[in-house]
């Protein structure tokens, strides 16, 4: 399995909300892998440092919505129109699965397109 669809797997288990997500899927390196479960579980601290370490210089917003839910937004500073957002039941959660969006969109972005026939 490539990075990208690690990625994508571990990013729809945690918005299913399943506690069954394993550093040994290939999404992350394990120096990461603690602060992608501790967010998942709601620390912001750790939502805060996995977005340093991997979307340096990216800028981040987190509002709560009218139906309680929590909307997370990131994007690139150098470019307005890349970013990423999500909503889920707590504010960490949410960051976390923008997080993952935009490491997808950046993965996506180097796998060269393959044409028809």
């Amino acid at each position: 399995m490539d990075r990208e669809q690690a990625l994508i797997n571990l990013r729809d288990k945690v918005k299913a909300g399943g506690v069954s997500i394993n550093f040994m899927d290939g999404a992350m390196d394990f120096s990461l892998w603690c602060w992608v479960s501790e967010s998942f579980f709601g620390s912001m601290d750790a939502a805060l440092s996995l977005h340093n370490a991997v979307l340096p210089g990216w800028a981040w917003s987190i509002y709560e919505e009218d139906n309680g839910e929590f909307r997370a937004m990131i994007g690139d500073r150098s470019d307005v129109k890349i970013y990423q957002e999500s909503w889920a039941e707590t504010p960490a959660r949410a960051w976390l699965i923008a997080i993952l969006n935009a490491l997808i969109a950046q993965e996506a972005s180097k796998t060269p397109h393959r044409e028809n026939g």
